[in-house]
């Protein structure tokens, strides 16, 4: 039913319900349908809707349309919508909107909304944007805003915000920008910042930036921060930055800062470097550091250090670390650790390491983990990468994984995952995939799912299908006395013209 009654929606041949159902939207009751419905908006074809809708947002009692009408947005044919929007958004009672807002940004696609939120972002009267927007920058897709921003921050006209960005750089918590900020420190157009950023990477709070900053080093286009970055070396109060530093040495191309790091060695002041350093000798592309590594090891056997840092996982405390081992995991040379860390997945006690995995899967390089996990989200045991992975699903960043799980669902091998994902379904917690399955629902190539859903229909525990399902070829028939009230609504909502 919900294929066929979806189908007809953009047909606009049901006129009769689309009132019925933006009535019911209102009631919050119908939430599967209301995303599927936004979705279709998209398409033109049921404008007498858009206006109710934009209504409705207002009131702030459907939020979770909100998010999927703000994803419509970007496709540019609710150009009425649009400026509803950014209206309300200097408001500030649509906070969940000004993050979907944000991240929609990025598809260029909005240029009008760019233009405002920009200007808005001067006033200093959006402040949640702010940080959002911040977050977004990294992800390298709102090039429109990126170009914008930068260039304001030169002028030096956008002063709430360039203290906001460098007070969070020093917190950690803007991975995301803190790359884009790398990349265009290489272009010296932002030459305040820049002193700030090195002032900061000192101070060693900035982990994140470290790892980036070395990155760039290797590219040779930081010529003045490479001397900073290497008199703080000696200071040994870069720790994050160590590691880095060695993974670079293999890659030969910082022959300067080369010998410095290979000096400290042989002082035994970077503790760091010593886990480093052992990662790097099964690549055997530092033969002079090697031979020094392996006499201080204790004559080569590693297999303590692999408990250790197998251990410290555990206890969170190497963050950078955590990151550095899941991309080597994709590698596949360091397998006895590889099921260690899916055993430590499990007990949740490696949040940080869980996001970076999620990470990874999209990338599409840890082809045995995935399996790993899949298997796993069935036994229920990962709770906190299973909303990790729905969330990303939702952002449509983890593409492989996401037609790994559709084409498995398809051969009907993980039936265990068809239950979970059900079951969840049916639990309102993880409303990202909802809309995920429905909408690959009429794509009709998940026929193994569709079944257990429409089973699940009757059971009663998916309440947001099951009424209108209930509800079945008599849905028009019941709906036409709707109709003056919907005029009504009809009425208010064309003011907002």
């Amino acid at each position: 039913m919900v294929r066929e009654v979806v189908r007809r929606l953009g047909e606009g041949n049901i006129d009769v319900m689309v009132r019925e159902v933006v009535r019911r939207v209102g009631e919050g009751n119908i939430k599967v349908m209301v995303r599927e419905v936004v979705r279709r908006l998209g398409e033109g074809n049921i404008d007498v809707m858009v206006r109710e809708v934009v209504r409705r947002v207002g009131e702030g009692n459907i939020d979770v349309m909100v998010r999927e009408v703000v994803r419509r947005v970007g496709e540019g044919n609710i150009k009425v919508m649009v400026r509803e929007v950014v209206r309300r958004l200097g408001e500030g009672n649509i906070d969940v909107m000004v993050r979907e807002v944000v991240r929609r940004l990025g598809e260029g696609n909005i240029d009008v909304m760019v233009r405002e939120v920009v200007r808005r972002l001067g006033e200093g009267n959006i402040d949640v944007m702010v940080r959002e927007v911040v977050r977004r920058l990294g992800e390298g897709n709102i090039d429109v805003m990126v170009r914008e921003v930068v260039r304001r921050l030169g002028e030096g006209n956008i002063d709430v915000m360039v203290r906001e960005v460098v007070r969070r750089l020093g917190e950690g918590n803007i991975d995301v920008m803190v790359r884009e900020v790398v990349r265009r420190l290489g272009e010296g157009n932002i030459d305040v910042m820049v002193r700030e950023v090195v002032r900061r990477l000192g101070e060693g709070n900035i982990d994140v930036m470290v790892r980036e900053v070395v990155r760039r080093l290797g590219e040779g286009n930081i010529d003045v921060m490479v001397r900073e970055v290497v008199r703080r070396l000696g200071e040994g109060n870069i720790d994050v930055m160590v590691r880095e530093v060695v993974r670079r040495l293999g890659e030969g191309n910082i022959d300067v800062m080369v010998r410095e790091v290979v000096r400290r060695l042989g002082e035994g002041n970077i503790d760091v470097m010593v886990r480093e350093v052992v990662r790097r000798l099964g690549e055997g592309n530092i033969d002079v550091m090697v031979r020094e590594v392996v006499r201080r090891l204790g004559e080569g056997n590693i297999d303590v250090m692999v408990r250790e840092v197998v251990r410290r996982l555990g206890e969170g405390n190497i963050d950078v670390m955590v990151r550095e081992v899941v991309r080597r995991l994709g590698e596949g040379n360091i397998d006895v650790m590889v099921r260690e860390v899916v055993r430590r997945l499990g007990e949740g006690n490696i949040d940080v390491m869980v996001r970076e995995v999620v990470r990874r899967l999209g990338e599409g390089n840890i082809d045995v983990m995935v399996r790993e996990v899949v298997r796993r989200l069935g036994e229920g045991n990962i709770d906190v990468m299973v909303r990790e992975v729905v969330r990303r699903l939702g952002e449509g960043n983890i593409d492989v994984m996401v037609r790994e799980v559709v084409r498995r669902l398809g051969e009907g091998n993980i039936d265990v995952m068809v239950r979970e994902v059900v079951r969840r379904l049916g639990e309102g917690n993880i409303d990202v995939m909802v809309r995920e399955v429905v909408r690959r629902l009429g794509e009709g190539n998940i026929d193994v799912m569709v079944r257990e859903v429409v089973r699940r229909l009757g059971e009663g525990n998916i309440d947001v299908m099951v009424r209108e399902v209930e509800s079945s070829n008599g849905v028009r028939t019941n709906s036409m006395s709707l109709h003056a009230s919907v005029g009504d609504s009809e009425d208010v909502a064309s003011g907002l013209h």
